[in-house]
């Protein structure tokens, strides 16, 4: 029986097929050259052509058992053995050579078992639009450790930078500068002008209530006139003080003045605005004083205001509050310093604008003091107290209002200083914007929040929580008590803890006596200042006849200038500076800034950072994907070589 021994075709092609059958172990096909092997393959062995470094010489081993062993390409193969000769061992001819078909060799450890994030890497290095990462590609190892230690450098000094430009957006985050554009002066409201006869009372009005004894009423009067002027009436008139000192205190202890008989005893002891104002001159016309002018209660008494809102416009809960029941002739708008006037409004409405600049433009008013009426004054001087406001705040003369002589005419230049709020800014912290909308502090009297508002109610609170009354012009419930004389200390005292407090000053009260009322500037308010200058009337050119035409009463020389003033209020520019209250750096500024930095020092832009997320993800995932497919292609199955058939 003649044995015959099959050998396996193997994928690589080892052997001839016309030798198989024979039982004579066949010589193995030498192969060409690698040069043109795979260009010109023997068709009957069907090996696909592969890459030119997957060739590779292998030298035939020889093995005790009948079989030569050689591991090729990850697999064992076994080719049939020769004649062994005990002294010689395995007997062949020549050195045969095989040429076998296997796996690429890994150029970049794609099949070495490991996910090829260094292959990723080397390519983002050399292909990244990033300054200076292409280097780190090299081949050189010291030119790869400068640049990295470059690029790191680099990179701190950005993050430096980019923590400095944080720190001061956090820090500041908002700044406040000129606008690009000038306000004209007649898109912002003339300022309220109030003007009060430092007379308190009038000498006629209080000898008639010194020298009346009628009961009651007659005793309120003398205590208000006593708290008013701070006077001892008894001795002014002849009465002893024993006598004043029990009916000081019999009538105070019976008589408590309330808010109406405060009220009446101030129209009659003050002069009237009729008699106060001789004549008004408005935008270049003559006016009637009293269709300009409205009585207004204020720290000095009833004075006489100018293009002061309504008090539905002023005050949350007017008919609630003790004031002035005063009517105007003409209507008024909702203005507010954050919302300016309304789209659809009245040009003659209230609060009124001036149309340009300069003394023709502006108001002309011509007073009177009264000089012989003097019985008591608010300070050591004879003549007029005048303040320029916001038309939706109340004056506080007594403490910012500058005097005015008789017999002089004045000129009061007018300086307005708005301040306006990028809406974007509600987004900034309190306490890093210092200054409040209307929308964000809620005051109990007053309807418009401003820091005078502010202060004027907290005042008026504290004064309560601490005296148990409030003085005659401050903010108040109809059922609170008016301080009297005797609260004036009391009353002083809660004034100055709060000034101090408001100014950050420390007091001898404990935390929790001291106010705090946290009366923050408005994030957009209009606000005015002035220049005063003056000079002494002179008949010699006229000034009675032009400016006293609309007197009630005969006015001679003398008489105009011991108690007359002229005072000429106007607008020094047509258009005004305004100061914007903007963020310094929003989110977008500050991406920009960042970027900026990170540009200059790696050349970083959003497609670098896109490119970084393409080799982190989409490339990588390809090149996984594709080794995966190349594995599966051409690895070598495992599979019985050959067999034996007897």
């Amino acid at each position: 029986m003649v044995q015959r021994q099959r050998f396996s075709y193997y994928k690589s092609g080892l052997l001839d097929k016309s030798l198989w059958g024979s039982r004579v172990m066949p010589t193995p096909v030498v192969a060409p050259s690698a040069s043109n092997f795979w260009q010109h393959p023997p068709h009957d062995l069907g090996v696909p052509e592969p890459p030119s470094n997957t060739l590779r010489t292998q030298r035939t081993l020889f093995t005790p058992n009948s079989f030569r062993h050689t591991r090729l390409g990850g697999k064992l193969v076994r080719i049939p053995g020769r004649k062994w000769d005990p002294l010689r061992g395995w007997v062949h001819s020549g050195r045969e050579k095989v040429w076998v078909k296997k796996r690429p060799p890994p150029d970049d450890a794609d099949f070495d078992g490991n996910w090829p994030v260094g292959k990723v890497a080397k390519e983002f290095c050399e292909d990244t639009s990033l300054h200076g990462v292409q280097y780190l590609a090299a081949s050189s190892w010291f030119e790869r450790i400068f640049w990295a230690t470059a690029l790191m450098s680099a990179l701190m000094g950005a993050g430096l930078l980019i923590r400095e430009a944080y720190q001061k957006w956090v820090d500041a985050p908002v700044i406040l500068s000129f606008s690009t554009l000038p306000t004209s002066v007649a898109e912002i409201p003339f300022p309220a002008f109030t003007v009060c006869n430092m007379n308190n009372a009038r000498k006629g009005v209080a000898q008639r209530v010194l020298n009346s004894n009628e009961g009651v009423e007659s005793e309120r009067d003398k205590i208000l006139l006593e708290d008013f002027c701070s006077v001892d009436t008894t001795i002014s008139f002849g009465r002893s003080a024993d006598e004043a000192k029990v009916e000081k205190t019999f009538a105070r202890q019976i008589v408590q003045p309330r808010w109406s008989h405060i009220k009446e005893f101030l129209i009659r002891s003050t002069q009237p605005c009729h008699e106060m104002l001789v004549a008004c001159a408005w935008l270049g016309f003559n006016r009637n004083c009293s269709n300009l002018f409205n009585t207004a209660l204020t720290d000095e008494g009833l004075c006489c205001s100018f293009n002061k809102v309504p008090r539905d416009f002023l005050f949350r809960n007017p008919h609630d509050l003790s004031d002035l029941n005063v009517t105007f002739p003409f209507p008024a708008v909702d203005w507010t310093p954050e919302s300016g006037y309304p789209w659809s409004h009245h040009q003659q409405a209230l609060p009124w604008r001036a149309i340009g600049a300069g003394k023709h433009l502006g108001l002309t008013v011509v007073l009177d003091c009264e000089k012989q009426e003097y019985f008591c004054s608010s300070t050591a001087s004879i003549g007029f107290k005048l303040l320029l406001h916001s038309p939706v705040e109340t004056p506080k003369l007594q403490s910012f209002g500058f005097a005015i002589r008789p017999g002089t005419e004045n000129f009061v230049s007018i300086q307005p200083k708005i301040r306006k709020a990028n809406p974007a800014v509600v987004d900034v912290p309190l306490a890093k914007r210092n200054c409040y909308f209307a929308s964000e502090r809620y005051l109990r009297f007053y309807r418009t929040y401003t820091q005078h508002n502010c202060v004027q109610e907290c005042e008026a609170n504290y004064t309560v929580s601490i005296c148990g009354c409030v003085l005659f012009y401050m903010a108040k419930d109809q059922d609170v008590r008016i301080c009297g004389k005797r609260d004036y200390k009391c009353a002083q005292e809660a004034r100055a803890t709060m000034e101090l407090s408001l100014y950050g000053e420390t007091s001898n009260q404990s935390a929790t006596d001291r106010p705090s009322c946290r009366c923050l500037p408005g994030c957009s308010e209009v606000s005015y200042s002035a220049k005063l200058s003056s000079s002494i009337l002179d008949d010699s050119f006229g000034a009675k006849d032009r400016f006293t035409p609309l007197a009630d009463h005969p006015v001679n020389i003398t008489y105009f200038k011991e108690n007359f003033a002229i005072i000429h209020l106007y607008f020094s520019e047509p258009e005004v500076t305004t100061y914007e209250l903007n963020e310094i750096n929003d989110y977008v500024g500050f991406l920009s800034n960042t970027g900026g930095l990170l540009g200059l020092f790696h050349g970083f832009s959003i497609l670098s950072f896109i490119e970084i997320l393409y080799f982190m993800s989409v490339r990588l995932f390809c090149t996984v994907r594709e080794r995966n497919r190349r594995f599966q292609r051409l690895r070598i199955p495992r599979r019985r070589p050959f067999s034996f058939v007897n």
